[in-house]
């Protein structure tokens, strides 16, 4: 709903029809009007919180799209749930990232060709060469939405930087906060470092720029939140002034987003911002310091910039 509001007229709501029977087998049923030989948008998402119980009748239904004639298709999937399972360091793991984009490769091909499939901060970038030709993967960010966030921050005289709790975190995002030459951030990297028996964390780049700013920490997505705890204590141990903290994905298992809230901590976020990629965790999540970043604006934003292409 909230996509098509912001839309301004650019999408128009088709019949759709999804239930399951008695049984717990699917009941899918989609209007053909609204289908044939149309611009097909559809907002996905896995299901976590009934373990991707639902998965099978959102698959289903990709698949009919382009069977009941779509001109084209473009599949809104925020997460891509598998995201971490890229590969493999044992023998006999399964790496069930390639498995999920198998099934979405096996979309057939609308009247234009491929569908598009629209993922938000995927885990790793790699996971694009595990789709087949069949289908084409977008990777698009949600950190414009953040970086509003922090502007309305720096407008107060605060000093903000930037950290990430591992190298690799610094690796994906640093280079989107450098692309507007104007609007610059210290940077601020945390790694685990072996002492002895233990592996403790320190800060490996930027140690100087932490005492008396504003640190925001920022990775992809989070579970259970050690890492990002840790970050957080760290920065404050180190002279930090605040810590806010932002994930595109809040994956958060069994309510781990609790440890987050204010009122379970005596060394409090000033900020935690999540997107609406996973809706039943983001409807689930209440309290300070939370606050829920919407991907109406970025979903829109997408479909505007290819018209304007």
């Amino acid at each position: 709903g909230e996509v098509l509001e912001k839309g301004g007229g650019m999408f128009k709501e088709g019949e759709l029809m999804m239930k399951t029977f008695s049984d717990g087998t699917p009941n899918v049923k989609l209007s053909p009007k609204d289908v044939y030989g149309k611009d097909v948008v559809l907002l996905a998402d896995y299901d976590l919180k009934n373990g991707g119980a639902g998965w099978i009748s959102t698959l289903s239904l990709i698949y009919a799209l382009p069977r009941y004639g779509a001109r084209t298709l473009t599949v809104i999937l925020p997460f891509f749930p598998v995201g971490t399972m890229e590969r493999v360091d044992d023998e006999g793991e399964v790496a069930t990232a390639m498995t999920f984009a198998r099934m979405l490769s096996a979309t057939p091909l609308t009247v234009n060709g491929p569908a598009n499939f629209v993922f938000f901060d995927i885990h790793a970038l790699q996971n694009r060469f595990y789709f087949s030709d069949n289908v084409l993967p977008h990777l698009v960010t949600a950190i414009p939405l953040l970086k509003k966030e922090i502007a309305s921050i720096t407008a107060t005289g605060e000093q903000v930087a930037i950290a990430f709790p591992d190298d690799g975190a610094k690796k994906r995002f640093w280079p989107m906060f450098c692309k507007d030459p104007t609007v610059t951030y210290p940077v601020i990297v945390c790694s685990k470092t072996r002492d002895h028996d233990k592996r403790i964390l320190k800060v490996t780049e930027g140690l100087a720029d932490v005492k008396g700013k504003h640190i925001i920490v920022v990775d992809d997505l989070i579970q259970s939140g050690g890492t990002m705890i840790n970050c957080k204590d760290l920065m404050i141990k180190e002279g930090a002034k605040a810590v806010s903290g932002y994930v595109t994905h809040g994956v958060f298992p069994n309510e781990s987003w609790k440890k987050f809230l204010t009122e379970n901590n005596t060394q409090p976020w000033s900020n935690f911002w999540i997107t609406n990629s996973i809706p039943s965790t983001a409807s689930a999540i209440a309290g300070e310091p939370f606050k829920i970043l919407s991907l109406a604006d970025a979903i829109v934003d997408y479909f505007a910039t290819l018209r304007s292409i």
